[in-house]
């Protein structure tokens, strides 16, 4: 998506506002580019999530953090699946049971056993261990 010259101006600001920004050099350490190579992130992250975005109002720092947040809760499940959880199984766990993204990755999957003592126990109408 293009941006007139008229939205680039909106978005920088006027002259008289660039010109009272003190101008950044390439290892401020509080630089958008710096921040996201220090988490790891391409240096183009916040662009592309604006592109993505455009109506968004969130900062350059909430979105570096909202970024951090994802490939965390990425990492989590990935490892769950290497143990073995499959991914449709976290995501029903947290859709349809209410767990939370820990509880759906650290409960371990029910074996035919438990699923058969769970069904006689309803037939029988006992209670549920």
């Amino acid at each position: 998506m293009k941006l007139s010259k008229h939205e680039q101006r909106h978005l920088l600001g006027t002259p008289e506002e660039a010109a009272a920004k003190p101008a950044r050099s390439k290892n401020d350490p509080e630089s958008i580019t710096n921040k996201l190579r220090r988490h790891g992130f391409s240096h183009s992250g916040v662009q592309a999530y604006r592109r993505r975005h455009p109506d968004s109002e969130l900062t350059d720092d909430e979105i570096i953090q909202q970024m951090i947040e994802r490939r965390e809760r990425r990492q989590k499940i990935d490892a769950a699946v290497r143990d073995g959880i499959p991914r449709q199984t976290i995501y029903y766990r947290q859709c349809y049971q209410g767990m939370t993204l820990d509880e759906a990755c650290n409960t371990p999957l029910m074996t035919k056993s438990d699923a058969g003592r769970i069904s006689a126990a309803l037939r029988n109408g006992k209670e549920v261990a």
